[in-house]
């Protein structure tokens, strides 16, 4: 089954200290374990509450949050040694964070809310956004611009920090559930149905990149050239900034992608199984992340603390 817009099963961040053996990760789902080795070993950490936790993000190894379902959001500062309960203010899951720093962030729901917070989520603001629908994912080049992404094609930018959102045509009617800009003009979006579109004016104009004529379940986006999508039976690559490339078609469901580098990336499956390569993805080791029937983790974003 695809992974419904709004709810992951599994998440899993990594954090990277410089070299992959030494990268610290978070996989969280209905429980947060932990990594100091680049996803070889993990242990588990205590929240301070019960919850379903179905999104999450890092600045570098001290500084994480996740969120969940109900508008439920935890965070920690010492690199997951203590976790504490912060306060949303919406009651729809939590889907998508964008943190450009250890204070500045924004995170999106599926009500269509849009949160941001100046101090780390000691306090969290609610934005309008002019929508009511599952946002799937948001993006922040910058302090002042940033676009989100949901249901139904609706794309939503702001150029003063959310303070104001205005829709875009995005020119589709697919859910999208990626979106990813480098800087105020060049982004890229993604369908749940396999559609890429692309824009190199902030928006203004969004044309179909490609079309993979496959179910998406996340992408993921190193920079302007390289990038990554994985769903049912598809692992897809782009190397060039334009053309993509189907390097798997197997049975397997890969949940989700992440790279900290061009080299070093992880592949997570819904059995828990995580795929780590350090070779750009020509090889593959499997690692189990729980032993745990009763454990569920799924989808992973890494980020390079050395350059937040």
């Amino acid at each position: 089954m695809l992974r419904p817009l709004f709810l992951a099963a599994f998440l899993l961040l990594g954090c990277s200290v410089n070299r992959a053996a030494k990268i610290h990760g978070w996989a969280v789902g209905n429980t947060v374990l932990h990594t100091i080795d680049g996803g070889n070993t993990w242990g588990e950490q205590q929240l301070p509450l019960k919850s379903e936790l179905v999104a999450v993000a890092c600045v570098d190894t001290d500084h994480a949050w996740a969120g969940g379902t109900n508008g439920v959001l935890v965070a920690t500062v010492d690199g997951g040694n203590h976790w504490t309960a912060q306060t949303s203010g919406v009651t729809g899951n939590i889907t998508r964070f964008a943190f450009l720093d250890a204070a500045t962030g924004w995170a999106t729901d599926t009500d269509g809310d849009i949160l941001h917070t100046r101090d780390g989520g000691t306090t969290w603001n609610k934005q309008l956004s002019g929508v009511r629908v599952s946002l799937g994912d948001i993006s922040f080049p910058s302090r002042s611009d940033g676009w989100a992404a949901g249901i139904g094609g609706v794309i939503i930018h702001t150029s003063d920090g959310g303070a104001t959102w205005v829709a875009q045509k995005s020119g589709v009617e697919g859910d999208l559930i990626v979106i990813h800009f480098v800087d105020a003009r060049n982004g890229s979006a993604m369908s749940q149905d396999g559609l890429v579109l692309h824009t190199d004016d902030g928006g203004a104009r969004w044309t179909v990149q490609a079309d993979l004529q496959k179910n998406i379940g996340e992408a993921f986006f190193l920079n302007d050239k390289i990038a990554w999508a994985v769903g049912r039976n598809l692992l897809a690559q782009r190397k060039d900034g334009t053309h993509w490339a189907i390097l798997d078609e197997g049975e397997q469901f890969n949940e989700s992608i992440s790279f900290v580098d061009a080299q070093n990336g992880w592949l997570l499956r819904p059995s828990g199984e995580i795929l780590i390569t350090g070779d750009g993805g020509q090889n593959w080791k499997q690692r189990k992340i729980t032993q745990s029937y009763q454990t569920h983790i799924s989808s992973i974003v890494f980020t390079n603390s050395a350059t937040k």
